[in-house]
């Protein structure tokens, strides 16, 4: 194992908030999380989806994507792993949930929109991020 800086260069894993491939190739996390929001919104776009603000920041709360359909706002929490398969409910803990329908609400309020909000999922799993949408991922009643 080759260090350098105190970095591990071999094998992988995560280690001081990078990503560490077989092959050497070192990514930041953030790139990662950026090159999958960055796939969402290709997506919600092409499906019709209008994209009014990505990470938008209440306090230490942030929005991935906030979009519309045109008879809602949606919040879009995204996630993305490159190794193995993720499951929804392991992904969005209660104070994660929580969070999001506090930032949502915070949103529309800043903003002044009288729409109703729906908070979605989008899971980018894999090396060419296989995308999965999950519509309602949190329901209002869970609140």
């Amino acid at each position: 194992m080759s260090k350098e800086r105190g970095i591990r260069f071999c094998g992988e894993g995560v280690f001081g908030g990078y990503k560490f491939y077989i092959n050497r190739i070192l990514v930041k996390k953030a790139d990662i999380g950026k090159s999958g929001e960055d796939a969402a919104v290709s997506y919600l776009e092409a499906e019709g989806y209008v994209i009014l603000d990505r990470n938008w920041r209440c306090g230490h709360k942030e929005l991935d994507i906030v979009c519309t359909d045109g008879k809602l706002i949606v919040v879009v929490e995204v996630k993305t792993r490159l190794n193995g398969e993720e499951y929804p409910a392991e992904l969005l803990d209660a104070g994660k949930k929580r969070n999001l329908l506090r930032a949502g609400a915070a949103y529309i309020k800043s903003k002044g929109i009288e729409k109703e909000l729906r908070f979605d999922l989008i899971l980018l799993t894999g090396e060419n991020l296989k995308l999965t949408h999950y519509p309602e991922a949190i329901l209002m009643s869970e609140n």
